[in-house]
């Protein structure tokens, strides 16, 4: 009887899609938090994209907001989970579409 021996390549393949199965299966998501740190000049947000509102230092946006500076603004902000600090220049518009964190080490696959 011939041994079979599979190509390095296949072999490789495999190992990787296994470990990605495996790691994706045990990934956790969950909300990531974000504060507005400083607002410098006009800056709004919304969460329907129709009624904008004064950005104010201490907001917390959620999922699916809507920030934007104005000519002359700058908006600091803290994603509070990582320590990452996001600083929107003038005449800037940010949607948070998705918030997911997952702990260090993790695959976001992405």
């Amino acid at each position: 009887m011939k041994k079979v021996i599979l190509p390095r390549v296949f072999r490789y393949v495999s190992l990787v899609i296994l470990t990605s199965v495996i790691a994706a299966g045990g990934a956790e998501f969950s909300a990531a938090r974000i504060i507005i740190k400083a607002v410098e000049g006009g800056a709004t947000s919304s969460t329907n994209g129709l009624d904008f509102h004064p950005l104010h230092a201490g907001d917390h946006p959620g999922l699916g907001a809507i920030l934007k500076t104005d000519s002359a603004a700058t908006v600091d902000l803290i994603l509070q989970d990582s320590g990452t600090v996001l600083w929107m220049r003038p005449d800037t518009t940010l949607k948070f579409t998705r918030l997911n964190k997952q702990p260090a080490g993790g695959t976001g696959g992405e």
